[in-house]
């Protein structure tokens, strides 16, 4: 919770950056191929321990226990730094019809 005299935490994480350089949604999964954090602290060294397997940008969030446009911030700083990268996920919007996918997505995020 938010103290009048404690600068906003998210706001010093992500350096007053509100929108990240990269397109990147909820399900756009997120790998590193290294487990280096050096020179990395906080959230960011978690996100490259999280990812040593692929994992959802709103799970990565729930993790870190942040807010998924601040994730989006610390992910987007990563990729330029060229210490993760992405890929869509296998899902099949084709072969699901909407209510489907996100009957999934919501049992994914249940599982959390």
């Amino acid at each position: 919770m938010s103290r009048p005299d404690v600068p906003d935490r998210w706001f010093v994480i992500t350096g007053g950056r509100t929108r990240p350089d990269h397109a990147l949604d909820a399900i756009t999964l997120v790998v590193t191929e290294r487990g280096d954090t050096a020179g990395l602290q906080g959230e960011e060294a978690r996100i490259i321990a999280l990812c040593h397997r692929p994992l959802a940008v709103a799970e990565i969030a729930a993790r870190l226990e942040a807010p998924l446009g601040v994730t989006k911030v610390l992910i987007s700083r990563l990729l330029d730094e060229h210490r993760v990268h992405t890929r869509a996920p296998a899902l099949t919007a084709a072969s699901d019809d909407k209510a489907r996918l996100c009957e999934r997505v919501l049992r994914g995020l249940q599982k959390l």
